[in-house]
């Protein structure tokens, strides 16, 4: 479905919930680590720092081929990462959405009914899929369903 849609998607900044606010949220990550159980962890520790860190060369293998979104600050925040025109995206520099987006998550909690919330959303969506609900009371179900569900838990929802 992707290589059909291919440059026909956009990247946007996320809605806020108060004008002028930078509210992000992150769903993934990733780490490029050293386990113990390599036999060479000096060596393990020095290919990813290469891979990973700062080489110019490294970096840019990892932006253009990879499509890896950069751990290391100066290489984040720098013109190269920001600038960088993705055909997928119809040619957006969509890095400078992420980038800011990336820039303003300070911490972040799951919920304690998350499963639930992922499972209302997948059946919602699923039923605006199959047509069975319009696209437009998707958003507002799953917030009716996971806001019920969470106060008959003992949760306290602000609404």
């Amino acid at each position: 479905m992707a290589k059909k849609t291919g440059g026909k998607w956009r990247a946007a900044p996320l809605p806020q919930w108060t004008a002028g606010g930078n509210d992000q949220g992150d769903w993934g990550g990733s780490t490029f680590a050293v386990t113990n159980q390599t036999q060479h962890p000096k060596e393990a520790t020095e290919v990813a720092r290469e891979l990973f860190g700062t080489n110019e060369a490294a970096w840019k293998i990892g932006i253009d081929q990879a499509y890896l979104f950069p751990l290391a600050k100066p290489i984040l925040n720098g013109d190269y990462f920001r600038n960088k025109k993705y055909d997928f995206f119809g040619g957006q520099q969509v890095n400078k959405v992420f980038v800011p987006a990336a820039n303003g998550i300070d911490s972040f909690d799951w919920s304690p009914f998350q499963d639930y919330a992922y499972n209302t959303q997948t059946s919602e969506v699923g039923k605006a899929i199959q047509g069975q609900t319009p696209w437009s009371s998707v958003a507002d179900n799953i917030q009716q369903q996971v806001t019920s569900y969470a106060s008959k838990q003992g949760f306290k929802v602000n609404k």
